[in-house]
């Protein structure tokens, strides 16, 4: 994976006294910062023992020790895996292997295989080598080509068959992969048929279902949707057994209990298994979806409308919609038809009718509707008002409300023009209507009052909710905007903008300035200091990785290229772990 590095015509390299050496910058080396170099590509992804590394517009292939194993000459390199490397200049390849050894130099051009092998051509006739350069196959034939998993050369003199070498795995990838597996079914591994097939494998490696399906979904229990030709599904169970007939046009998604809607004959219902148990018979409703796996709530469809029942066909929600959003939300924003939005309150069972224009922060209970340009504040669970219908805008921020609207210009304009006033969630308002930005501090519900530019005289002030001043702040600028830290930015000689940013956790008085700070990425902030240093925050302003790095990349699959000293090399994120995200994903 790339990972692009910043240019800078002028890079200041100052470390000041008392800065942690290399070997103690907050988080480990992968890569001693030992690589004259301008970019780094690495990436656990495949084989990250070996990485490309590019100077001016040359590449070349370093190790994890900082050694150089192919030179730094080539215009362009990759590492396809399996031992392979490849290098380029201009329409010349070059074929390598782990070793750097360029076992590719007598032949004209090849395909390398994932296997470990690759078909390689001199004089218009093909062969097959290993990766020790050894030819398996004499370079003397015509053509090639791959059958039933062997590889066939056919020329003059006759054929030879030879049966194609497993493929070979990185143990990073090994890793993805086994987790991977067995996160579709506890105690399984996906069986790889070919062909866009599949099986499955128990732990001891035994096949238990042939590879000759395609899987759609799986049950933790141990019961998946497969299709034989693609066309027509059914279902299986990790015995093999065939609970259901491969005669269904689709399937749905399962439930939580077993449950699973089947559309067969051009009609749906819903099934129970392992027993294959009709539960709501074919041809009662229009169409079945699974809308809550976990409750058993389905949405049905009468006459075109959208409803809700459970299992026991109670009715949740008529078939009156035209639309039910997704139940995650607390509040679930139901469609009406002729541009006209309601509501339903889950946990209460409130149901609003549609009559607003638009239903907007529906994973609250408290929730903001509109009526054409006006916007008002209802309690979803009783539909009462908390702020009336007015002008004014309302969007949720923290656990407040920021109402604004733009500044009525027969009073003294803003840069903006706009006011901001902020209200609670009981519709007190906290701070009245004013030529301000208000940025909440999510950690502790306090809010900065920010004079937008135009009136650079005042102070950025943080307030409590009950309006006790924190701290102020001299105003350093406008357009602010907060991902846990306050962003703001100064006028500068020629109309020139430089960015200046402040961590609000900081002590007062002990405020940390930023010319950069980025989104989050993998759980660290990359921050830029005042003296053109880099390092890494986390979500919090806490200082994670030194900022002592002329320059650095964002952190990308865990790993983080940072230059030191004026040399290359590569730390581990602290924060994040690659490989959890798929091994957090196994059922127990």
């Amino acid at each position: 994976m790339k990972l692009f590095t910043a240019l800078s015509s002028s890079v200041l390299c100052v470390i000041f006294a008392g800065i942690a050496p290399a070997q103690n910058v907050g988080a480990a080396w992968v890569v001693p910062p030992t690589l004259e170099v301008d970019e780094v590509f690495i990436s656990p992804e495949s084989d990250d023992a070996r990485f490309v590394v590019r100077k001016k517009r040359a590449h070349g292939i370093a190790e994890k020790n900082g050694k150089i194993l192919i030179p730094i000459e080539y215009s362009n390199m990759n590492i396809p895996g399996a031992g392979w490397i490849m290098g380029y200049n201009g329409s010349q390849s070059y074929l390598f292997n782990n070793k750097g050894e360029n076992i590719g130099l007598p032949y004209e051009r090849f395909v390398a295989f994932g296997n470990g092998t690759a078909v390689v051509y001199k004089n218009k006739l093909c062969g097959l080598i290993n990766q020790e350069g050894e030819e398996i196959v004499p370079v003397a034939f015509d053509q090639y080509k791959i059958e039933d998993g062997n590889i066939v050369f056919t020329g003059k003199d006759g054929e030879k068959l030879l049966a194609m070498a497993p493929t070979i795995v990185t143990p990073n990838r090994q890793r993805v992969q086994n987790a991977v597996a067995k996160s579709l079914l506890a105690g399984h591994y996906y069986l790889d048929g070919g062909k866009m097939k599949c099986g499955l494998l128990n732990l001891k490696k035994d096949t238990v279902v042939p590879p000759i399906y395609t899987f759609k979904s799986a049950h933790p229990s141990g019961y998946i949707t497969a299709s034989l030709d693609d066309k027509t599904w059914g279902v299986i169970d990790v015995r093999h057994k065939t609970l259901y007939p491969f005669t269904a046009e689709r399937v749905g998604s399962w439930t939580d209990s077993g449950l699973l809607p089947i559309r067969s004959d051009k009609k749906w219902g819903l099934v129970r298994f392992p027993s294959g148990q009709v539960v709501f018979p074919f041809g009662e409703y229009e169409n079945i979806e699974v809308y809550n796996p976990r409750k058993d709530i389905f949405m049905v469809v009468k006459n075109n409308l959208q409803g809700l029942v459970n299992v026991k066909k109670q009715i949740i929600l008529p078939c009156n919609y035209t639309f039910i959003r997704d139940y995650t939300n607390a509040t679930v924003e139901l469609g009406g038809g002729k541009g006209k939005y309601g509501f339903w309150h889950q946990r209460s069972g409130f149901v609003q009718e549609p009559i607003y224009t638009e239903v907007k922060i529906q994973n609250d209970s408290v929730i903001v509707v509109a009526k054409d340009s006006m916007q008002a504040l209802v309690d979803a669970k009783t539909g009462q008002t908390i702020i009336p219908f007015s002008t004014f805008q309302i969007d949720k921020t923290g656990n407040y409300f920021d109402s604004h609207k733009k500044f009525n210009f027969k009073i003294q304009a803003t840069y903006k023009g706009h006011l901001h006033g902020l209200y609670d969630r009981k519709g007190k308002l906290i701070f009245p209507h004013d030529s301000v930005d208000i940025i909440m501090v999510p950690s502790d519900n306090s809010f900065w009052v920010m004079p937008q530019f135009i009136d650079a005289a005042q102070n950025m002030e943080q307030r409590t909710p009950e309006g006790k001043v924190l701290r102020s702040l001299p105003k350093i600028g406008g357009n602010i905007e907060t991902l846990g830290f306050i962003t703001s930015f100064i006028m500068s000689g020629n109309g020139i903008e430089t960015a200046h940013q402040i961590c609000y956790h900081d002590n007062t008085g002990k405020e940390l300035y930023y010319k950069t700070i980025d989104k989050v990425q993998e759980n660290l902030r990359r921050v830029k200091q005042q003296n053109d240093l880099w390092g890494f925050v986390d979500n919090k302003g806490k200082i994670i990785i030194q900022p002592v790095f002329e320059d650095a990349t964002l952190s990308s699959n865990g790993y983080i290229c940072v230059k030191y000293q004026g040399k290359w090399g590569v730390l581990q994120n602290p924060l994040f772990d690659y490989f959890k995200q798929f091994e957090e994903k196994i059922k127990k």
